[in-house]
């Protein structure tokens, strides 16, 4: 295990310099005062060691109002209802995911080192540069297709669950059925992995979603079934399901992909890039007609459960200039009534969609440097905030 903390030294000061001090401690807290109603307000003093100025950041805000988004190899937290950067941090690393701890007023990010080594880095979101702690993440799964974290923060926010690979496949052995897939567990009061639980054999490169309070659960894209590991690190298979088959192969595939499983009301269900949803109760809906089929980054479930389930043209396919099939619109689906989905259509370019909350979302436009957000109401989609971002994925 690494760790790494920042520590600050005192020097002894003069009288002078604690007088000076004092009068600053005084002129500080009337700024904060005068700032307080705005609490992404930048006061002259708030100062990065690079010079540029670190806007006081209210912590609280952070879930509702922000977003993290990768840029190259920065990670940047960004005020979605002003555009302006809070945060900007920097790993040395590559693959990177990251999320809000805004708990604990930290930002996790996760990436792999130029030895290929896995690695957590803890920041300090208040002051924007303490690294508070760096854990090891052991084989770290690494994804080349978009922006595929295999790691999920609980919603308790106190555990942290990532994905690692390791092969006993000897040399031209079938990585698909010898690739043992595992999630790591790790505890963050304490900073430290506590557990590795092994996941179903070819279960594949696994979903990770939160599953009640401190659990994770995965969906296992080979198999077509969902399992959850808690955070104790026991293990428990869920559901699995037949995978839906076409009447004859499209676009070389016998059948659609596994997009993503989840839970309602105790029966599994799963979604396949068809736009079909089985469950284990019995039900099955099918969202989407035939020329149309599921975005896989840029679908996902909710908090509260509800599905937003983006899609794209599958006849007349569009990509950004990162190789990327851009969204066409999404679906905001109830799964416990699939077919009241509504259906909100974008214009062209948007390259990623992001839901911050319930009813908001983050658009990604990659060629025109943008992202818009977005309100979800009963008439339609309403911008509440259109900016400049140089960024590929939106992470929080």
């Amino acid at each position: 295990m690494l760790q790494m903390r920042q520590i600050l030294t005192a020097k002894p000061r003069s009288k002078l310099a604690l007088a000076s001090f004092a009068a600053f401690v005084t002129l500080a807290t009337l700024a904060f005062l005068m700032v307080v109603a705005n609490p992404f307000a930048v006061g002259e003093s708030d100062r990065s060691p690079s010079g540029g100025v670190v806007p006081v950041l209210d912590t609280n805000s952070l879930l509702n109002n922000s977003a993290v988004v990768i840029d190259g190899l920065k990670v940047n937290i960004v005020d979605t209802s002003s555009g302006q950067t809070l945060r900007s941090f920097e790993t040395g690393g590559s693959f990177m995911w990251a999320t809000l701890r805004a708990s604990a007023g930290e930002l996790l990010i996760s990436d792999v080192t130029d030895g290929g080594v896995g690695r957590l880095s803890v920041y300090d979101v208040e002051s924007g540069t303490e690294l508070r702690q760096q854990i090891a993440m052991p084989n770290r799964v690494v994804s080349n297709l978009g922006y595929d974290p295999a790691m999920q923060l609980s919603t308790d926010e106190g555990t942290l669950f990532y994905e690692s690979r390791t092969s006993i496949c000897p040399q031209g052995g079938d990585s698909s059925a010898c690739d043992v897939y595992s999630v790591g567990v790790i505890d963050l009061s304490k900073g430290v992995q506590v557990a590795s639980v092994e996941l179903p054999q070819n279960c594949g490169y696994g979903r990770l979603a939160p599953f009640g309070q401190s659990d994770t659960l995965i969906t296992c894209p080979n198999v077509a079934s969902v399992v959850t590991v808690r955070s104790s690190g026991a293990m428990e298979q869920l559901g699995s399901f037949t995978r839906p088959s076409y009447p004859a192969p499209v676009d070389g595939a016998r059948g659609p992909n596994v997009v993503f499983g989840g839970v309602v009301q105790d029966s599994p269900f799963m979604l396949f890039s068809d736009g079909s949803i089985l469950s284990t109760d019995g039900s099955d809906s099918a969202l989407l007609p035939a020329d149309q089929r599921v975005d896989i980054w840029s679908s996902s479930q909710t908090a509260s459960g509800t599905l937003v389930v983006a899609y794209a043209e599958r006849s007349n396919l569009v990509y950004d200039k990162s190789g990327m099939p851009t969204v066409r619109g999404i679906l905001i689906v109830d799964p416990l009534h699939p077919r009241g989905a509504v259906n909100y259509s974008f214009e062209d370019g948007i390259s990623y969609v992001y839901p911050i909350s319930d009813n908001r979302l983050a658009l990604l436009n990659r060629d025109a440097g943008t992202i818009q957000v977005d309100s979800i109401t009963p008439s339609g989609l309403v911008t509440d905030q259109n900016f400049s971002a140089s960024a590929y994925w939106i992470a929080k």
